[in-house]
C-alpha cells in the first residue's frame, strides 16, 4: 500500500467511474463487477481518518485533523490553539470542497479552539 499506488488507483477510479460512484456506492456487485468501489479501502482508515493526508490531482496536498464518515455524512473537525480568524474558516471549507468533489453532499464542518473550548459549527 504506497503512495504511488493509491494515487494510481485514485487516478483510475476518477477518471473511469466517479460520476457513478455516489448513486452505487452502497452496492456490491460481486468481486468480478466492483466499478463502483475505489478501492482505496487498503490505503485509509474507515470511519475516523486522523490527520491523513489528501492529494489532489493538481499535486496540492491537505491535512484535515479529523474526518468522520457515517454512510453518506461527513463532519470534518479542525482544531485550533489560538484565537479565532478567518482564514480558519477558509481552510476548513476548503477541506469541504474537496469531500464535495469526491461526491459527498452531506458535509459539516467544526472548529474547536482548545484553549477556551470555544466551537464553531457550520
Amino acid at each position: 500500500a504506497t503512495k504511488a499506488a493509491a494515487l494510481n488507483r485514485l487516478n483510475n477510479f476518477v477518471e473511469k467511474n466517479l460520476s457513478e460512484y455516489s448513486k452505487l456506492r452502497n452496492f456490491d456487485f460481486g468481486p468480478e463487477n466492483r466499478i463502483n468501489i475505489s478501492g482505496l479501502s487498503p490505503y485509509i482508515t474507515h470511519g475516523v481518518i486522523n490527520e491523513k493526508e489528501i492529494l489532489l490531482r493538481d499535486g496540492r496536498s491537505f491535512i484535515p485533523d479529523k474526518v468522520i464518515i457515517k454512510g453518506d455524512e461527513v463532519l470534518i473537525i479542525d482544531f485550533k490553539t489560538g484565537v479565532k480568524k478567518d482564514d480558519h474558516v477558509k481552510k476548513i471549507q476548503e477541506y469541504a470542497d474537496i469531500y464535495s468533489l469526491m461526491g459527498y453532499r452531506n458535509i459539516k464542518t467544526k472548529l474547536i479552539y482548545i484553549k477556551n473550548y470555544i466551537v464553531d459549527e457550520q
